[in-house]
């Protein structure tokens, strides 16, 4: 091997001493570097700060928005009891003004009265319309006796969608004919009181009656209206109920003719 300082070794740059020059440029560098790393966490720390800042500021406003929910609920809930407390009252006579589409039809008795399913608030439909006048499927809900009813077809049915959010508990109902001259023998005698929570795919009875029930009938005059107790084991809260002819009327027809349908129970919400 040659001796340092041979020149072997001058022909070597790579193994050269660094001159004075390079050693002197060394810490700046670092130096340099450093500072830039400090600026970057400066840069991110200010940018945290900010996060920060505004993730507070996103707090605050979902606690206000907590207040003001938890605020809302207490005001359904005090309008929920008012409610159910009002059409608790005591049934005074048929088709009387403490029935569920009395208090639908006058907004929770703050309006005056309105066919709530010729406002839109609830919806009425039944099996088959005449071709000659047979009234509309919203006079079930009416509070006047009128000439209403649907073809003489087995299974005629009338039924009543509440909508979305709605959920009643019935205890009693009262059915009341069509005030059709001449046709008190059309009068309905079998039916059944059937309730949905499906939209109607599934039906479950409430309440049931045939000719000759010893629990009573609506009386066979025009225009007459009866009402009948849901035994505490058949009712739940539907949002569905329907009226279900089972039975021909005396005259030997289907037309399911009636002009009436209050409700009595308990009003509440879906969950």
């Amino acid at each position: 091997m040659a001796p340092p300082g041979s020149a072997a070794d001058a022909d070597c740059p790579g193994r050269c001493a660094p001159d004075g020059d390079d050693l002197a440029a060394a810490p700046h560098e670092r130096n340099g570097v450093v500072v830039a790393q400090v600026g970057l966490l400066r840069q991110r720390l200010a940018e945290t700060s900010a996060e920060l800042v505004q993730t507070r500021a996103q707090l605050a406003q979902c606690r206000a928005a907590q207040g003001r929910t938890q605020h809302d609920l207490a005001q359904a809930e005090a309008r929920l009891a008012r409610c159910q407390a009002q059409l608790a009252q005591t049934q005074q006579y048929d088709m009387d003004d403490r029935g569920l589409f009395y208090y639908l039809g006058t907004r929770g008795r703050t309006q005056p009265w309105r066919n709530p399913a010729e406002a839109g608030w609830v919806t009425v439909s039944r099996s088959s319309e005449c071709k000659h006048p047979a009234g509309k499927a919203s006079d079930l809900t009416g509070r006047q006796p009128c000439s209403s009813f649907t073809q003489d077809l087995p299974g005629s049915w009338w039924r009543v969608d509440l909508g979305a959010g709605r959920r009643f508990t019935p205890t009693r109902y009262t059915l009341r004919h069509s005030n059709v001259p001449g046709y008190v023998d059309f009068g309905l005698r079998s039916w059944r009181l059937e309730g949905s929570v499906d939209g109607g795919a599934t039906w479950r009875t409430l309440d049931e009656h045939a000719t000759g029930d010893p629990r009573g009938e609506i009386p066979a005059r025009v225009d007459a209206a009866a009402t009948f107790a849901v035994a505490p084991e058949r009712a739940f809260p539907a949002r569905l109920f329907r009226v279900l002819m089972t039975g021909p009327s005396p005259s030997g027809h289907h037309h399911l003719m009636l002009s009436g349908l209050e409700m009595y129970g308990s009003l509440g919400q879906q969950q």
